[in-house]
C-alpha cells in the first residue's frame, strides 16, 4: 500500500509544482511593465515553457501508475484506455490534461510582450480550476473552488518569487528595474 501511495504521490506532486512555476511565471510577466526589456518577458515565457511541459508529463505519468496500480503491473492498451476514457478519474484528468496542454501550446511562442499574456493566463486559470478534480478537492462545489483559488492564489505568489529569483541570478539583469518589479509585487 506504501508503494502505491509513493507511485501515485511523485507525478501528482510534480504536476501541482509545475501549475505553480507556470502561474508563476504568468504573474510576473503580468505584473511587469515594458520597461523590464524583452529579456524579463523571454526569461518568464521560458519558465512558463518548461513548467508546462514538466507539467504535462507530470499528467502522463500520472495516467500510466493510476492505469499500472488498476493492472497490478505494465497496463495493457485496453487497461489505458479505461482508465484514461472511461473512468470518473479519466473524465476529470482530461480536463486537467487539456489544460496543461493548452498552457504548453500558449508558452510555445517564444517572448511574449506585456500584453500578450491574457492567452497564457486565460490556461494558467484553467489549470488551477482543473487540477482539484483529480482529488479530495471535487468533493464539493466549495472545496472544488477553495483549492483551485488556493492554488492560483498560491501559484501567484510562489511562482513570482521564483521567477524574480531566477530574473535576479541573471548577470544581465536591470537590478534597480527588478527592485521596483519586486516593490509593485510586494509594497
Amino acid at each position: 500500500m506504501g508503494e502505491s501511495l509513493t507511485l501515485e504521490s511523485v507525478p501528482k506532486a510534480v504536476a501541482y509544482l509545475a501549475t505553480l512555476a507556470y502561474l508563476g511565471a504568468v504573474t510576473a510577466a503580468a505584473l511587469a511593465r515594458s520597461s523590464h526589456g524583452a529579456s524579463f518577458f523571454r526569461r518568464c515565457a521560458r519558465v512558463a515553457r518548461i513548467a508546462a511541459l514538466v507539467g504535462v508529463m507530470a499528467l502522463l505519468a500520472r495516467v500510466w501508475v493510476h492505469a499500472s496500480l488498476v493492472a497490478d503491473g505494465v497496463p495493457d492498451r485496453d487497461t489505458l484506455t479505461l482508465v484514461m476514457f472511461d473512468s470518473r478519474w479519466g473524465g476529470r484528468w482530461q480536463w486537467q490534461f487539456a489544460a496543461a496542454l493548452a498552457a504548453l501550446a500558449l508558452a510555445a511562442l517564444r517572448a511574449l510582450p506585456r500584453g500578450a499574456w491574457i492567452g497564457p493566463a486565460l490556461a494558467a486559470l484553467a489549470w488551477a480550476v482543473a487540477t482539484p478534480l483529480l482529488g479530495h478537492g471535487a468533493s464539493t462545489t466549495w472545496q472544488h473552488l477553495t483549492h483551485a483559488a488556493h492554488l492560483a492564489v498560491a501559484g501567484a505568489w510562489l511562482g513570482t518569487v521564483c521567477v524574480l529569483a531566477l530574473a535576479s541570478r541573471d548577470g544581465h539583469a536591470d537590478l534597480p528595474a527588478l527592485g521596483r518589479l519586486i516593490a509593485r509585487f510586494s509594497p
